[in-house]
Formats: structure tokens, sequence, C-alpha cells
């Protein structure tokens, strides 16, 4: 048991800090000392634990420490744990875009949950049933979803937490253009970050409502809300969401015609995202950037040079949405430059590109396929 103890510790501090062929091994070593563990519920809950940190890089290791746990809770015969396990299988099997499996394993989290009688859980599946359907696209489906875990949270008095169902909720209104019903939702949910003094929830809640007035095209609110954002962000030194709220302060100043500030703040984007090594991130700051000085009346050869590189670059890293900008860029520019013949193959590849994206009858956001890189948008999962 000692030995199992001494794999445990050494693979999880290495797991923090050490670099990624040392990480992946004492991923395995990690695996094989949870899998070794009497069963019981501490293994459960250990198991479990390691396999939601373990799910973003270690997807195939994740799921295996999350079945292992079902395992020994089916054996055990504990419906609460069931429950958990797959819970956690759902979301495993979203961030995979397995849909079918998520929602599988998450109605058998209810199931379990049910004869548990526990409605905490079954709370944090309909929350999580939201965000896979929101995900898919069906909007109608995933606020009823929203609803119903916020129902259960309001019902049984449970503050933890409470804001990620309503700010969920204040994301749907957002995507289908109720923007009252945004605000009012995004607003409880500041609300109760607020008085729990929650400052990363606090700055999730300044991003939702900014860009909710910006799409209202009320600019101004937007800014306000953004830089209330990156206070926290450089407070927090989080270096990622202080790289998207520039942007997002820079799309706000581009609509109002501030050119000169929209680029101030994507040269500090652009910055950030050569610090932490986000090619990806990177083309798309280097799209804005581009577009901005276009917007500006500075279409020069020097831009075109820019873009067409940046389009090789997009096209290296598979990002389609950004290829789809840079190309449409690219033709512009070429009018205005007199490249008849180069504009127009830039406008054929613009528009075979959309129509593999979109599709007869979609209506798809092209930069979503890109959102990884891209808008923190709020959605949580329990």
């Amino acid at each position: 048991m000692k030995h199992i103890v001494t794999l445990l510790l050494g693979a999880f501090i290495c797991l923090l800090g050490m670099p990624s062929a040392c990480a992946q091994q004492d991923t395995d070593s990690l695996v094989a000392a949870l899998v070794a563990l009497p069963d019981d519920t501490v293994k459960i809950e250990r198991l479990g634990m390691n396999g939601a940190r373990l799910r973003g890089n270690s997807p195939a290791q994740s799921l295996q420490l999350i079945e292992e746990a079902l395992r020994v809770a089916t054996a055990l015969n504990k419906p609460y744990y069931i429950g958990m396990c797959y819970n956690e299988l759902g979301l495993t099997y979203k961030d995979q875009a397995r849909a079918a499996k998520s929602e599988e394993a998450y109605m058998q989290a209810l199931a379990a949950f049910a004869e548990a009688k526990s409605e905490r859980g079954t709370a944090k599946v309909f929350n999580n049933l939201g965000n896979l359907w929101n995900a898919q696209g069906q909007q109608e489906r995933a606020l009823d979803y929203y609803l119903r875990s916020l129902e259960i949270k309001e019902r049984l008095g449970i503050k933890e937490n409470l804001s990620i169902p309503i700010g969920n909720i204040g994301l749907i209104f957002m995507e289908i253009g109720n923007y009252e019903k945004s605000l009012e939702y995004y607003k409880r949910a500041l609300a109760l970050n607020e008085a729990n003094s929650d400052s990363n929830k606090i700055a999730i809640s300044y991003h939702n409502l900014g860009k909710v007035y910006f799409n209202l095209q009320d600019y101004s609110q937007a800014i306000g809300y953004f830089l209330k954002e990156i206070q926290i962000a450089r407070l927090h030194q989080d270096k990622r969401s202080l790289m998207g709220a520039y942007q997002s302060v820079a799309d706000a100043y581009s609509l109002k015609k501030e050119y000169e500030k929209a680029q101030e703040y994507l040269l500090k984007a652009h910055a950030l995202a050569l610090s932490l090594n986000l090619p990806g991130n990177l083309v798309d700051i280097i799209n804005q950037q581009s577009r901005t000085y276009m917007e500006a009346g500075k279409t020069t050869a020097a831009i075109v040079d820019t873009l067409e590189q940046n389009f090789r670059q997009a096209v290296a890293l598979g990002l389609k949405g950004e290829q789809f900008e840079a190309l449409k860029m690219l033709s512009e520019g070429c009018h205005k430059l007199h490249h008849g013949r180069k504009a127009r193959q830039y406008e054929e590849q613009a528009k075979a590109l959309e129509a593999e994206l979109t599709g007869p009858g979609k209506a798809i956001h092209l930069h979503q396929m890109e959102q990884d890189f891209k808008d923190r948008k709020g959605q949580r999962s329990n």
C-alpha cells in the first residue's frame, strides 16, 4: 500500500510541473496505482477526480479511470457513485465529440441519481445535458434542461454554483437573439457571483454582458464590461482570458471606427499569443489586425502579403474558419490594389470553402469551428 501511495504522489507532482515526456510516463504510473487500490468508495472518488483532471490532456487514460470507477461503483451497488461516474463519462464523451454516447451516459446518470434520490445530482446532469444540446445547435432543447436544473437548485435552496445554470440560460437567450432576457439572466448571474466574491465568475459575467451589448451595437457599454474583465484577468495573471478580452475590446473599437484604439489592444493580444505559443490564436489575431487596417482604409501590398502568409498558416493548422476570413480579405485587398485576377482566384476559393463549411440550408457561424481558440462563451459544466 505504501508503494501505491508513493506512486500516486510522485505521479501527481510530475503531472503538475514536469515536461510532457515525464508527465506521460507518470500518467501511466498514476493510472496503474489507482487501478490497484482496494475497491471502495475512496477508490471511486480518486478515480473520478483524476479522470476529470486528465480529460483534456490524456483522454484515453481519463476514460480508463472513469470506467474503472464505474465498475467499482456498480460492484458495490452504490447508486449515487454510479450516477457520478456516468456524469463524468458524459462529460468525457462530449469532449470527444461523441454526442450520442454522451447523451446515453447522461441518461444512465439520471436513472442512478433517481434511484439514489439525489436531486442535486439530477440538477448537475440537467445542466450538462443543456451544454450537450447547445453544442449541437439545439437551443430550445438546451434551454429546457437549463431551466430544469435551475428549478431544482432554487427549490432546494442550493446557492453553490447557482450562477452556472442562470448564466447558461442567459447564453441561450443571447444566441437566439432575445437580448432583453439574456441581460436579465446574465445580470442575475453577476449579482450572485458578486455576492459570493467569486472574481473568476465575475469576470465571465462581465464578458457575457459585454457580448450582449456588443450584439445590441451598444459598443461603449460593451467596452466598459470588457475593460472590467481585463482588470480581473490582470489581477489573476490569466493571460488566455486577457488575450480574448483584448480582442473583444478591439472588435468594439473597430465598429466605433476608433481604429487606433483597436490596434492598440490587438498588439497586446498578439504579444500574449506569441508568449503563450498559441499559433491558432495568433492566426485569428493577425486576421483581426489585417481587417482593422483595411477598414481604416490602409490596404497595402504589405497587408496582402501578411494575409497570404496567415492563410497558409491557417491551412497548416487546419483552421478552416480562419482560412475563409483570410480569403475574403485577400479578395477584397487584391481588388483595391487592382490585382483583378488574384482577387477572382481568392473569391472563388472563399466561395468553395464557404459551401464546404455551411452546406445547403445551414446557418452556422464559420468561426464556431475554432471556438477553442476564440471567445469564452461562459458555458459551464457540473
